[in-house]
């Protein structure tokens, strides 16, 4: 892993010193400055692999620098890319299946057994094909899918908002009509307010606005009836319902910022407490939505804050839900919210994907179940992935190297910014200024390699050998840990949100003013 590590850094630095110096002195290489270590031969040999010789630099760098690359891969068909990221990625995930497929040892840490055990049910959820009625006594359980109970779904005592409370408590989407998350503040990083924002649709709004002579929308309109249908729908009814689905997504695309006023996160800043909140968008009992959507752990009053990003649609989504029928809103929710634990399901259900993600992205063939599973492990569980990776993969001296070459390339790069002549003076102080203090992590903190620590984190997650329930608890455990923090004081380089070892990227927060890898 050192080397993985070193590769990214030295390119990273090496772009960034390009973008930052506007000429490069030569220096003649000599047999006392040359490496001629094991891992400097490798790195050569894999440069030479990647070039192509027979163009000149001069006329075609790209194609000199990256030509050899460009022909020796080919996109697999379960893919949507090659790239340098892609193939240390791939080296990480089979040290990963290695680690998480070994047996689990009944002395060991609590801790060190869920990660395997998750991986273990997602892979075992092929032979257990139970999913759909599992999740259908659950949807029971919230009211019903409209789609699927047909005649039989009545919406006389239908309310979104409790529907979205039950779904909380389940473990399944929540962010419908509004996305709720525990944010930094973005003009005090001292503290965190809640954020709430537009949410996100699985097909964009161009491709809405076509409707459905769009390649895209058919090919969700068709997974959409055909996923109803599995569930137990009536063809026909599942038609009409699901038509009537992405019209009221289209109508939501409609009301969303688009991307383009996305991007200014100051001027989307829009922080108020719960009781203003109330005051400009009364549609809602705000106290009642940010307690049950956000917590349980934690109780909202109208003197806390929160920052609505877009009040624009906030304003709008009221206005659309007042005129949308209940059917639809209770079709739009349900559906979402299937779609969002369709990860938990078996291959069955998720080859009804395999259309609609052919026609996004291109890919022809689905990802293999144990690739599927170290992805779900990672993402859902990655502290625990984190600390059996950093104790299986580093070392100390591993990671004493990186964080001297971190400190170095640090240092080299506040001398850059001293001598650059494209900034003025004062852009130059404030640059020197923000890069100075950067905080540097490297490799894991030394947290993912205390027991205690880690069965405390973990004490509350609740295990099931059904990989549906296992997953649902999962999410209402990382739900429930985002909203823990909301009153708590925001602790400079938290070691939780530095946990991700095993993660194939170096990037730079500016919240926290520190880079990490």
């Amino acid at each position: 892993m050192e080397q993985v590590v070193f590769l990214f850094v030295t390119c990273a630095f090496v772009l960034l010193s390009a973008a930052a110096a506007p000429t490069t002195e030569v220096t003649t290489c000599t047999a006392e400055t040359t490496d001629t270590s094991d891992e400097s031969k490798q790195a050569s040999a894999a440069i030479l692999k990647f070039i192509d010789q027979s163009v000149n630099p001069c006329d075609d760098f790209y194609q000199f620098a990256c030509g050899g690359y460009i022909k020796s891969k080919e996109i697999p068909p379960d893919d949507v890319e090659v790239s340098q990221f892609r193939d240390i990625n791939n080296v990480v995930t089979e040290q990963l299946h290695q680690l998480l497929k070994e047996p689990i040892d009944s002395d060991a840490p609590r801790w060190s057994k869920i990660p395997k055990q998750f991986f273990q049910a997602c892979v075992n959820s092929e032979k257990k094909n139970h999913g759909i009625k599992t999740m259908n006594a659950l949807l029971k359980e919230v009211g019903g899918w409209p789609a699927v109970e047909g005649a039989h779904w009545s919406g006389v005592d239908f309310n979104w908002e409790e529907l979205i409370y039950k779904f909380r408590k389940h473990g399944f989407l929540t962010s419908q009509f509004l996305a709720t998350i525990v944010d930094i503040h973005l003009r005090n990083s001292s503290m965190r307010v809640i954020a709430i924002k537009q949410p996100r649709t699985l097909i964009n709004r161009v491709n809405l606005e076509k409707g459905f002579d769009d390649k895209i929308v058919q090919s969700y309109y068709k997974f959409l009836v055909d996923l109803a249908v599995a569930f137990g729908a009536n063809k026909d009814t599942a038609l009409a319902e699901m038509k009537a689905f992405i019209d009221f997504m289209r109508e939501i695309s409609q009301i969303k910022l688009p991307p383009e006023k996305l991007r200014n996160l100051t001027a989307l800043s829009n922080v108020m407490t719960v009781e203003q909140l109330q005051k400009q968008f009364p549609y809602l009992n705000w106290v009642e939505y940010l307690t049950k959507v956000v917590g349980p752990n934690v109780e909202i009053t109208a003197k806390d804050f929160v920052d609505v990003n877009m009040p624009t649609y906030v304003t709008n989504l009221g206005i659309l839900l007042n005129k949308t029928e209940k059917r639809v809103l209770a079709n739009y929710v349900v559906t979402l919210a299937v779609e969002s634990g369709l990860q938990f399901l078996s291959s069955e259900i998720r080859d009804l994907q395999l259309e609609l993600k052919k026609a996004r992205t291109g890919v022809s063939s689905v990802m293999a179940k144990w690739k599927e599973c170290i992805g779900a492990v990672s993402s859902h569980l990655n502290i625990g992935t984190a600390a059996l990776y950093a104790r299986k993969h580093f070392t100390k001296e591993a990671k004493a190297n990186i964080a001297k070459l971190i400190t170095d390339l640090h240092e080299e790069f506040i001398d850059i910014l001293k001598v650059v002549d494209w900034m003025d003076e004062d852009t130059r102080n404030e640059a020197l200024t923000k890069a100075k203090p950067i905080r540097k992590h490297v490799a894991y903190p030394q947290e993912l390699l205390d027991d205690d620590i880690l069965n405390e984190y973990y004490k509350s997650l609740e295990y099931s050998d059904d990989y549906l329930h296992l997953g649902l608890n999962v999410n209402k455990f990382s739900w429930d840990k985002q909203s823990e923090t909301l009153f708590e004081p925001v602790v400079a380089s938290d070691w939780k949100q530095q946990s991700i070892s095993h993660q194939v990227n170096a990037f730079y927060d500016s919240s926290d003013n520190s880079i990490s890898k």
